[in-house]
């Protein structure tokens, strides 16, 4: 286990995720410091990455999954735009290659969007998890 160098109260050091209109970010203690922003790709949380093993099994899962399932939602994005395109071009033609290149686009682009999304959902539970265990551990109750 590595913990942290300084002991912390869970008044300065408690993690919560942070929503705003454009931004969701991790901060730090009752002064609200950010020590992270949840985009599309997982960002380094320096409190989970050198905390109880435990603490930071969940975080790399969450890393991870949020990576994995951000890859996955581009490429079905991207998918899904191109199958719109084919189909705008298959409006001026009567080849039936189009319509096959459609389907194929569409359903890839569903599929890989649907997946995505449902690996950034699991990684976003284990980033829970990951503060949830931080701020026990904060709070007294040790590695779990």
């Amino acid at each position: 286990m590595s913990g942290q160098a300084v002991p912390c109260t869970y008044e300065q050091c408690a993690l919560r995720i942070q929503y705003r209109l454009f931004d969701v970010r991790v901060v730090q203690g009752a002064a609200e410091t950010p020590v992270g922003r949840i985009a599309l790709f997982a960002p380094r949380i320096e409190p989970l990455a050198t905390a109880s093993d435990t603490v930071r099994f969940h975080y790399a899962a969450y890393r991870n999954g949020q990576v994995g399932g951000a890859v996955l939602t581009l490429v079905g994005s991207v998918a899904l735009i191109g199958s719109a395109a084919v189909a705008f071009g298959s409006a001026f033609s009567t080849s039936d290659a189009n319509e096959a290149a459609y389907a194929a686009l569409f359903g890839a682009g569903v599929v890989a969007a649907f997946v995505g999304i449902a690996a950034t959902r699991r990684a976003q539970d284990h980033l829970q998890r990951a503060i949830w265990l931080y701020n026990r551990s904060l709070a007294g109750g040790g590695e779990p």
